[in-house]
């Protein structure tokens, strides 16, 4: 009975210690969902079980799941999602381990899902952050298709013949694959050489800088970048390009790719030499003579308002003629050059990117051109516009000028980049970016010009000149995160040489002539002009910013930004009279003038970060310092200012693919040293120049608003984007007019430039676009335009010039692809430009209304006919410049290999020889019009040849995928 009794009283002694013993802790468990493709699989069910308990939610819209308190060691995740085939498996946690993230789960489509609906619950446009990002897979394109037919099908992007890219309104000036710079950046050749079928996603991207993608802290103004991220299965393997094309009166086309992609690694290689006419075939790769995946060549895009825009806030503006979309310059065009690209991520912690350029360029040009310079006479006592007494009108004069030129222009350029980046641990990152370049050309014209009206003068002579210009430079960023969350500190410096030397040899005959039109004896001018202009800038910047409230969804911090910025000018020109054959100096046109500009920054900014907003508040002083001597006329001078530069930006997120921003930016332009310089420069003695030390500091205004929609219901996308610019104090030029010496009947004209502060100055312009989708994309309709106005502000003769000036371009246009063997782009647009100056009596109105279609037609499988055709019709341009041309361009092709990733095709340039090289250009007292050759018809006989071959994904040494980052690049485990 004792035994029974101690028995019972050790267990219920042992129960009560087990009894005691608390739960074992929570733990959380958190994962992503994808598909094969690298999408967000979102609303997924997923469901966990350990022992007789579950818990079961969806996945958000990033496809990622958090199950917090998880009590055992051992669990089954399952996922379900329409679609695909479920996902099962069983996980077990680390000893002494309270928190696990899952590798990505990837879902794969069901077998027994064929026919069915498979929804996506992704839209295909979404905006977050100063990024605007496509989903690939909503456009549909043939295959061997390049990334320039992809973008061209997304809404709010123009792809131009000569493969320049915008969006909404704005030119895209990088290109980037995986989140790093592509073969140096350049547009043009990755979107003309990368295949489509390799896409997952397309992010334009308002990009400020290396500094502030890694602070936070955006200063200035963005700039446009363009990053495509690849398909996890299109991101190990290797593809290439081949074009040959020969035809006649010379030309020819030739470009080599090759590409091999490994994840974070990428080696690149880029040849290509051309002969052909610019603005029409276009000058590298694919652009024309190639086209895209499917030859032709003539699609081109939806653009083809170039050079439509208003002028600065100088008063010029830039009216269009009828270029029919290509470059805005004539001529024939020899090009061609190479490149080499390596990027790769040496671990965790090292990751390199470099490129290797060259390129060359030679264009020959014949120009004509027709102006009229308006001169305002004034009473020299009263200052005041003189009225004929006669026609009771102002006494205006005008001088016309017509000029034949004929150029040749010679350029080489080699260009180095480096990019190393070393995460030193997990609180310290250091990046260094040298770059180098050499620029050397070769410039030869012969011009003949003749004056007649208000001022009568004939010249005739000859430029050569040879320019070399080495650059060197680089970048040095280092941050720090402190223990406390959310504290970092950076240091940015930075150094750039510019030295560029000129040496110009000036051959001309210059014949004036008396009042009465008669000529006096011709006079010679030889001279040889040698001139070198040497620039520094050195840079340095610390950054500092310190939490206020880290919550999720509900952050604060304050930033701390002061930098230096010094550039250094050293400047000589000097001037040799070769009449004789000897040289001899001509100290009155010689220069030797050195200055610095100094500027020190210092901000305080304000920030906030919610779910639906993010917002900047903060004020940047800026003193600055402007000193220099001008040796040969023994000036010195210097000046000192302050200036204080509010900072505001607000973004509102209504929804994933609905936002809403504005900002605010401004800045000091201080006056140059010749515009303060306080004697008179006689460099050039036809046109001397007066500085003016009382000038005060302008300053530049600028503030942008951005709205964005995708309706994703209705396959609905509208955007609009406004910019405001004021300028109070801006510098300008007061131009006076006298002949020179005033007592001879033979006395030739002088413009002397004076420099003064005026107020004034603004601009205003916007772009918008409206796009609709019907019928899976099939069809698509897109609206879009923009509307400039500039108002300037200048004197001439000390009479007050101000200029206004109106541009107002809207294009309707089609993408019509019923099939898969008809793609068809009708566009229609309209272009007006109107330009006044208080000056002038004549107001400038010129209009362009084109009608353009381009399109493909798939016939027997195999060949392609390819076509693109363009009608101007122009007004208010002097009709012997314009004849209202109208552009065929067209090829057929046949496709072979196994994949169709072969063609050998012919084509046709400008089929009936009209196509013409027109502009406008206007300034405050007058208009050129010119008129370049084009020699644009020929035919050419191409071949081409796109082998491609992808491997998979990339892999951990486990053999697990690798977690990727926004930008598309891949994390080393």
């Amino acid at each position: 009975m004792k035994k029974i009794f101690l028995i019972l009283i050790v267990a219920l002694l042992t129960g009560k210690i087990y009894g005691q013993t608390p739960d074992a802790p929570g733990r959380e468990i958190s994962g992503i969902v994808k598909d094969s493709a690298d999408n967000a699989v979102i609303g997924a069910i997923v469901v966990l079980k350990y022992g007789a308990d579950s818990a079961r939610l969806l996945t958000n819209t990033n496809g990622v799941f958090v199950f917090k308190n998880v009590k055992a060691g051992e669990f089954l995740i399952t996922v379900r999602s329409i679609g695909f085939a479920n996902f099962n498996k069983r996980f077990l946690f680390n000893a002494g381990s309270n928190r696990l993230i899952l590798d990505p789960i990837i879902m794969r489509e069901s077998s027994n899902m064929l026919n069915a609906v498979v929804i996506n619950g992704t839209p295909a446009i979404t905006y977050k952050e100063d990024t605007v990002e496509y989903r690939a897979s909503d456009y549909v394109v043939k295959p061997n298709a390049t990334v320039d037919e992809l973008i061209k099908k997304m809404e709010g992007v123009e792809v131009g013949a000569d493969g320049t890219v915008t969006h909404q309104g704005t030119q895209v000036q990088k290109f980037r694959l995986n989140g790093k710079d592509y073969s140096g950046g350049d547009v043009a050749t990755a979107i003309q050489s990368l295949p489509a079928e390799i896409v997952e996603k397309v992010q334009f991207v308002d990009d400020f800088g290396n500094e502030a993608a890694r602070t936070g802290i955006k200063d200035g103004e963005p700039t446009k970048v363009m990053n495509v991220t690849t398909r996890r299965d299109r991101s190990v393997g290797n593809n290439g390009r081949l074009n040959v094309g020969v035809g006649n009166n010379e030309r020819y086309g030739t470009s080599i790719l090759g590409n091999r992609i490994n994840g974070n690694q990428q080696i690149n290689l880029n040849l290509n030499f051309n002969n052909t006419v610019t603005g029409v075939a276009g000058g590298s790769g694919n652009s024309g003579f190639t086209g895209g995946g499917q030859g032709g060549g003539f699609t081109g895009g939806q653009g083809g308002q170039r050079g439509n825009g208003g002028g600065g806030l100088g008063g010029g503006a830039q009216q269009s003629g009828g270029n029919n979309g290509g470059s805005s310059s004539g001529g024939t065009n020899q090009s061609g050059g190479g490149s080499v690209g390596f990027r790769d991520q040496f671990g965790k912690k090292i990751g390199l990117n470099t490129s290797y350029s060259y390129r060359f360029n030679d264009n020959n040009s014949i120009n004509n051109s027709n102006s009229e310079r308006y001169t305002a006479l004034t009473d020299p006592t009263t200052g005041k516009i003189l009225i004929d007494p006669v026609t009771k009108t102002r006494a205006d004069t005008t001088t016309f000028i017509t000029t034949s030129n004929t150029s040749r222009q010679n350029a080489k350029t080699n260009t180095f980049n480096f990019d190393l980046e070393y995460e030193i641990d997990s609180a310290n990152f250091l990046r260094f970016s040298p770059n180098i370049s050499y620029v050397t050309s070769l410039n030869n014209s012969s011009t003949n010009e003749s004056k007649l009206g208000y001022q009568h003068r004939n010249d005739i002579g000859s430029n050569d000149r040879k320019n070399t210009t080495p650059t060197f430079g680089g970048n040095l960023i280092f941050q720090h995160q402190f223990e406390k969350r959310g504290r970092s500190a950076s240091v940015n410096l930075g150094y750039d040489a510019n030295n560029a030397e000129a040496e110009t040899d000036v051959d001309a005959i210059v014949q004036l002539f008396e009042k009465d039109n008669t000529p006096l004896p011709d006079s010679i001018v030889r001279r040889l002009v040698l001139s070198k202009n040497l620039r520094n800038t050195t840079s340095a910047s610390f950054t500092f910013s310190e939490p206020l409230k880290l919550v999720q969804g509900n952050t604060s911090r304050l930033q701390f930004n002061v930098s230096v910025n010094r550039r250094q000018y050293d400047n000589t020109r000097f001037t040799d009279n070769m009449r004789t054959g000897q040289p001899v100096r001509v100290d009155s046109l010689s220069n030797i003038f050195n200055y610095s500009f100094t500027t020190t920054r210092l901000g305080l900014n304000y920030n906030v970060r919610k779910t639906k907003y993010n917002s900047s508040l903060g004020v940047t002083v800026v003193p600055s310092v402007l000193e220099g001597t001008k040796e040969h006329l023994g000036v010195t001078l210097r000046r000192a200012n302050l200036t204080l530069i509010p900072i505001a930006n607000y973004e509102y997120q209504l929804s994933r693919t609905n936002r809403l921003g504005v900002r605010y930016s401004g800045s000091p332009q201080e006056p140059t040293f010749d515009q303060i310089q306080p004697v008179r420069d006689d460099t050039d003695p036809n046109n001397p120049k007066v500085g003016n030390e009382k000038l005060k500091v302008a300053f530049n205004h600028n503030i942008t608003a951005n709205y964005n929609n995708f309706i994703a219901n209705r396959n609905l996308n509208i955007y609009a984007n406004i910019t405001g610019t004021t300028n109070p104090n801006r510098v300008t030029t007061n131009v006076v007019e006298y002949f020179k010496p005033a007592d001879l009947d033979s006395a030739d004209l002088i413009r002397e430039t004076r420099y003064i502060n005026l107020d004034g100055a603004h601009s205003l312009g916007g772009n918008y676009g409206i796009s609709k989708s019907l019928n899976k994309r099939k069809y698509r309709i897109d609206f879009t335009g923009s509307v400039r106005y500039n108002k300037s502000v200048s004197m001439s003769n000390n009479v007050l010039n101000n200029g206004k000036s109106w541009t107002f371009t809207d294009q309707l246009g089609l993408q019509i692809n019923p099939n898969s063997w008809l793609e068809l782009n009708p566009t229609a647009s309209y272009n007006l430009t109107k330009a006044n100056y208080t000056i002038s009596t004549r107001d400038n109105l010129t209009k362009t209304f084109a009608l353009s279609a381009n399109g493909r037609v798939y016939m027997l499988k195999r060949n392609v006919l390819n076509f693109n055709v363009r009608k101007n019709f122009v007004s208010g341009i002097n009709a012997n410049v314009t004849n209202n041309p109208f552009v065929i361009n067209t090829s057929i092709e046949r496709q072979f290999f196994k994949r169709n990733n072969g063609s050998l095709g012919i084509q046709a340039f400008d089929l009936l020889n009209q196509n013409n090289f027109i502009s406008r250009s206007l300034s405050e007292n007058g208009f050129t019009d010119t008129k370049s050759n084009a020699l644009s018809r020929y035919f050419m006989i191409n071949f081409r040849w796109t082998p491609q071959k992808w491997t998979g994904a990339p892999t951990n040494r486990n053999g697990r995928p690798v977690n990727r980052r926004g930008d598309g690049s891949f994390i080393e485990n």
